[in-house]
């Protein structure tokens, strides 16, 4: 074999030995404004966004932008196209204000829902800037397919008080 033949054959084999790349992506709910109504009225709010893609899920994070006047009102939930609900706050934050800070809208400051983060959502405080660790793993819906619509969604078990959710956004990594 030439050398030439033998350096291209190395490096091929080198190559196919590699694992294979991740690739990460965000998609955006876009700017919200939709009324988070108190449990007097309806008590909830559902976000969708959709995604078309055959891709496979190899890691999620969730960012939320949410202006409240008491986050333990609020129970915050990610939902995958295949319908298996992820739970990432519910009822934390005590009389606290809001998930994220600045603007209440994809402009602001997000709380980033972080199954590697070292901190639990139960144990941060608001406005939770920053990431943390869902009540749930996100890695349920890992190896999951990346298409199709997702939903967050939002109760407010609490009476008296409303809130506005200004944005949310996945961030994904598929492949390898």
């Amino acid at each position: 074999m030439s050398r030439r033949l033998t350096v291209i054959v190395f490096a091929v084999a080198a190559l196919l030995a590699l694992p294979a790349l991740a690739v990460a992506a965000l998609f955006s709910s876009g700017n919200q404004g939709r009324l988070i109504p108190d449990a007097n009225n309806g008590g909830g709010v559902l976000s969708k966004i959709r995604i078309n893609s055959d891709a496979r899920i190899r890691d999620l994070n969730v960012r939320v932008r949410i202006a409240h006047p008491a986050d333990d009102d609020l129970n915050i939930y990610l939902v995958s196209p295949k319908g298996e609900f992820v739970e990432l706050s519910t009822d934390n934050g005590g009389n606290g204000d809001d998930y994220g800070a600045g603007a209440n809208s994809c402009a602001g400051s997000f709380t980033v829902f972080n199954d590697e983060s070292p901190v639990s959502i139960r144990n941060g405080a608001p406005p939770f800037l920053g990431s943390f660790r869902p009540q749930s793993p996100l890695s349920a819906v890992d190896g999951d397919k990346l298409g199709g619509t997702w939903r967050l969604q939002i109760f407010d078990d609490g009476t008296g008080q409303t809130g506005v959710l200004g944005c949310w956004q996945m961030k994904v990594k598929v492949g390898g």
